[in-house]
Order: C-alpha cells, then structure tokens, then sequence
C-alpha cells in the first residue's frame, strides 16, 4: 500500500570492457552522479494524479541533466518508476526489461521504450493485479529465464528466497557466476478497515488493559488500570 520508487541503471559489462580505463571511470561516475540525482524522486505523492505530474517533472528533468553528462559514453540502460498499491507508471530506456508477473500469466510491460544512449520517450501508467510482482531486470537476464521459472516469483511464499534461485538458474546456463542485478515488487492493494464504534473501541481498550494487568502485574499499575477504567466508563 505504499508508494515505492524504484530504479535500475547501468552499462553492460561487455560494453565496457573494450573501452578505455578513463572511460570505465567516468561511466562509474556517471552512475554516481544518477543516483545521486535519482533521489528527488523519493518524494511521491500520495493522490495518483498528483504523482502522475510528479513523475513526469522528474522524469524530463532527469533525462535533461543525464544527456548534459551523458557524452560518448556506451549506451545508457535504465528503467524508472513508482508503485502506489496496484497503481504502477514508469519510464524506460535501453534494454531494461520491466515484467508483471502472476502464478497464469506474465505481461512484458517494458517493450515500448525509448532509443539512443537516453530517452525515454513517454512514460506508461496502469493498474496491476493485486498481490502481482514487478520485475525490474536486464533485457540479456530476462532472456535466459523461462516463462515458468518468472512464475515461480509469484508461487514462492518467501520473499528472501525467490530471486536467488533466478540468479543461480542464470549463471548454471552461462556457465559462468555473472553479475546478477534485479528488483522485484509486490503490487499490495490497500486494505479498508472497518470504523469502529466508541463501545467496541472501550471494550477493546478494557481488554487490552486487563491482559497488561495479567502479564506484568507491578504495584504501581494496579492504580493505573483502575483509572484508567473508570475514565472509558465515563
């Protein structure tokens, strides 16, 4: 139910590796510098709307300062967003691939995007299914999974234990530990609670006051609880 910011940004290995030292060091400060940048996003909204303009402020004045910075650096892959509950919308560019997983289906959200070392284009918005995932992953890792294995995320009871195994899967196929970078989200709809009334609200109070009394039971409590009790019964 709460609003997250999420981000995936980085250069391919392989596109570095055949460049030079000075270059690797202003790639690793290019990434520095985004990050840094990437913070003004943290300040979300909490009506959809008004997150809605938030995002694409921040998402123009993003890509603005990032080409200043950009030069001839290798292609730039980054994918951008904010989740609300069920409520998704984020920006792309490169090959970032950003999936809607459940335990049927799986929606491959990303593949409109936007080209050249950055732009994104236009942003997406929509609405997930409720306790879905979103997984934010390399275009070259998402490939090397199968469908069922992306289901397995959303079949998993436990959230420490469902990315490791894509992770280890990944590097059986390539035949090599590989860096593994990935994000995944669960789309948690917002819960109404029922209001409740002042009589249940006392008694609720009454109860948790006798359970206290029970458990710890000090002199000096006893006079508190009478008080107490007296005050909810006015």
């Amino acid at each position: 139910t709460e609003a997250q910011f999420f981000g995936l940004l980085g250069f391919e290995e392989t596109d570095l590796a055949s460049t030079s030292p000075e270059t690797r060091e202003n790639a690793r400060e290019f990434i520095e510098y985004a990050l840094r940048f990437a913070t003004a996003f943290e300040y979300i909204p909490k009506n959809p709307e008004e997150a809605e303009s938030f995002f694409e402020k921040k998402l123009a004045a993003f890509q603005e300062r990032l080409q200043d910075h950009v030069g001839k650096l290798p292609p730039f892959h980054i994918g951008l967003g904010i989740v609300m509950g069920t409520y998704v919308l984020f920006a792309n560019s490169g090959d970032i691939t950003i999936l809607s997983i459940t335990e049927q289906v799986i929606n491959n959200l990303g593949e409109l995007h936007g080209g050249g070392p950055l732009h994104f284009g236009t942003f997406r918005s929509g609405t997930l299914v409720p306790h879905s995932y979103l997984l934010i992953i390399p275009k070259r890792l998402g490939t090397i999974l199968k469908s069922e294995e992306l289901k397995l995320l959303a079949r998993s009871r436990s959230s420490e234990a469902k990315l490791p195994p894509l992770k280890r899967l990944i590097e059986i196929r390539a035949g090599q530990s590989i860096p593994f970078k990935a994000i995944l989200l669960e789309a948690r709809p917002s819960v109404a609670r029922p209001t409740e009334s002042t009589e249940s609200s006392i008694a609720q109070l009454l109860k948790t006051a006798a359970t206290t009394e029970e458990l710890l039971a000090p002199p000096l409590l006893r006079p508190l609880i009478k008080n107490l009790k007296l005050t909810a019964n006015k």
